[in-house]
Parts: structure tokens; C-alpha cells; sequence
């Protein structure tokens, strides 16, 4: 019969206790090996940087060029400004035109518009229906039918100039002035005194209401130590027969542009009676020389127009009330018959200057 083998475990314990401490060093220093494997890199210290210029980005790769983009559709262009001055014309006569274009030249760069009546009146309706729509501070009226049509049919203040027959009947009192349709009166007695100091009487005859006119001419005549006869005609008809009355009283006759009174055949039927009557006759224009007048004495176009813009800027500044009635020009074109001249025994001054002025 086998016996089990006795085991002595204290000497087991003894034997274990001297082991455990040299297994325990092998597998640490394994251990240790492996964990310095195993152990995550420290990062590298940051060294310091120069500081360098900023590099330009690298081209961007080259990309296809885009389409071009549509143009914008144009717009059209915004309508010019209102016109702030309008000038009418009664009529497209010589004497109308210059004034207008010497208007004109005066103001380039400026607003306005240009208007011309034909004789219409659904013509001249329309177009200061149209003056009124744009709020127009003034018009300008060339010719009696403007000024008056611009009375009657616009609410805008009114300057008019080439108009005799000034009746504060046609006009609305409160909106319409004007320019004097004549040169200045002392200014033709002068001249007519320089081409005969003889002269001693002059005779006149128009229609009614021009008291102020006749007023202005006794004052000139007066200067020039010149006895003025004037009568007042109702007709052409008497304008010829009141003349043949005057004409053994007078060296002169002074003809005013009063178409309400003149006619063209009483116009050539005084020329002809002046003439054999050896009565001096001075007109209007330079055209009517020819009738047989020693002189003619007409304004100036551009010194018409200066003097409506003058008064034009007064008004607007200070009101259309504070302009006169009527304001005076300050220039002549004085023009000389030489035949005519001749006959009456009387020598054009040789210093003679056809352009005067009283500025």
C-alpha cells in the first residue's frame, strides 16, 4: 500500500519567499522596456521666427475668362428743365426778328422758349395753354397781338416791347409793362438839329392817348429851343387833312408810327405835299427814305432787348408793380438823306455817327 507523499509547506513558503522578488525585477524591467516603447513623443520646443514680409498669395490657377456681362439697356435721357422765360412773337417781320435774336444772343445758357403767332386764334390758344402748363414766370411779347393775346389769355406777367398804341384798355393793368416802341425823343431833335440849326417848328399829329408821348416831346422840343405843333386824328383821313392845316406854321413834320391814324396812301400823299411845300419830313425807319424824308430815326434791336431783360430782373425782384408803364430806351440808329438833304439846301455832318445813345 502506497503512502501520499507528506508535503512540508512551511519549507514551500520559505522557497516561494525567496523566488517572488526575482520574478517580480524580470517582469518590471520587461514591462519598463516596453512602456519606453510604447511612450507618445513630446513635442518640439517652438524655435523663434524672424519676422519676414508678408508673401503674395500664390496665383490662383488659371480659371476661363468670364462671358461679359449684358450692358444695362440705356435709359433715356430726363426731359430738360422748363423753360422759365417765354417769348411770343405777333409776327415773323423784320422788326420782330432782331429783337428776337438779339434776345436770344442775351441768353444763351439761359431757360426759355421761342413762340410765333400766325394769326390764329386756336393757334395762339394752344401755345399759351402750353406757356401756362409750364409755370413760366414772365413772357415776353414781341408786337401789339402777342401782348395783347398775352393779357387776355395767361395768368403770367407780361413785358412787351414793338408796341406804339399803348392803351391800358388792351392790358390787364396789374401784370403787363412795356418798352417804349420809339428812340429817345431829345436824341432826334438833335440830330435833326445838327443837320439844320435853322429848324425853328415841327408839327405832329396822332391818335388818341398818348398824352405822355406829346409830353416828352414838348420837352424836347423845348431844349432844343423848337416850337412843337401836335394835333390828335381820329383817322388817316384827317391825319392828311390836319397836316395840310399845319403845314404853313411848320419847316418840319415829325411822323410817328401810329398806324391807327396812318395808312400807306396817306403816308405817300403827305410825302408829296411836304415836298412842294419844302416841309423837312423825318420817319421811322431807314425804308421810308425814299419817300423823300431827310432823316429816320429808329431804336436799336439790341438795346431793345437789353432794356426788357433789365426790366425783367427788376420785376422779379421787386414785383412787376415797381416797373413804369413804360420804360424809356437809351439808343438811336439816326440815318440821313443825302438827296433829300440836297434839296433842302442842308450838308450831312461830316462827323455824323449814325449809332447815338443817351447812357
Amino acid at each position: 500500500m502506497r503512502h501520499k507523499p507528506v508535503i512540508d509547506r512551511n519549507a514551500v513558503w520559505r522557497t516561494l519567499r525567496l523566488l517572488i522578488p526575482g520574478v517580480f525585477a524580470v517582469v518590471l524591467t520587461g514591462c519598463a522596456g516596453w512602456l519606453t516603447q510604447w511612450e507618445e513623443p513630446h513635442p518640439a520646443a517652438e524655435e523663434p521666427v524672424a519676422e519676414q514680409p508678408a508673401a503674395e498669395p500664390a496665383p490662383a490657377a488659371a480659371q476661363p475668362a468670364p462671358k461679359p456681362a449684358r450692358k444695362a439697356e440705356r435709359k433715356p435721357a430726363p426731359p430738360p428743365p422748363e423753360p422759365s422765360i417765354s417769348i411770343v412773337l405777333s409776327d415773323d417781320i423784320p422788326a420782330y426778328l432782331g429783337v428776337a435774336r438779339e434776345l436770344e444772343r442775351l441768353l444763351e445758357g439761359e431757360d426759355y422758349s421761342l413762340h410765333k403767332l400766325d394769326g390764329s386764334f386756336p393757334t395762339a390758344e394752344a401755345i399759351f395753354d402750353e406757356i401756362d402748363a409750364t409755370d413760366t414766370p414772365y413772357i415776353i411779347a414781341i408786337g401789339f397781338n402777342a401782348a395783347k393775346l398775352a393779357s387776355q389769355l395767361s395768368d403770367a406777367p407780361v413785358i412787351f416791347c414793338q408796341v406804339f398804341n399803348f392803351q391800358k384798355t388792351d392790358f390787364h393793368p396789374d401784370r403787363v409793362r412795356g418798352i417804349s416802341a420809339i428812340p429817345p425823343l431829345d436824341l432826334q431833335l438833335q440830330a435833326w438839329k445838327e443837320l439844320d440849326p435853322s429848324l425853328k417848328s415841327v408839327g405832329a399829329i396822332l391818335g388818341d392817348g398818348h398824352h405822355a408821348l406829346l409830353a416828352a416831346a414838348e420837352d424836347a422840343a423845348t431844349k432844343e429851343s423848337i416850337d412843337l405843333y401836335h394835333r390828335v386824328a381820329r383817322s388817316d383821313r384827317e391825319t392828311l387833312y390836319l397836316f395840310k392845316r399845319l403845314a404853313p406854321s411848320i419847316d418840319g413834320f415829325w411822323l410817328f408810327p401810329d398806324n391807327r391814324v396812318l395808312s400807306p396812301t396817306v403816308i405817300d400823299q403827305m410825302s408829296l405835299f411836304a415836298s412842294r411845300h419844302r416841309i423837312q419830313v423825318t420817319v421811322f425807319i431807314p425804308s421810308m427814305l425814299k419817300l423823300g424824308a431827310v432823316m429816320s430815326a429808329r431804336s436799336v434791336d439790341a438795346d431793345i432787348a437789353q432794356t426788357v431783360l433789365a426790366v425783367l430782373k427788376r420785376a422779379s425782384t421787386k414785383g412787376i408793380t415797381s416797373v413804369p408803364n413804360i420804360t424809356l430806351l437809351s439808343d438811336i440808329e439816326i440815318r440821313f438823306s443825302e438827296g433829300a438833304a440836297t434839296r433842302f439846301g442842308l450838308t450831312v455832318p461830316v462827323d455824323n455817327k449814325d449809332h447815338m445813345s443817351a447812357r
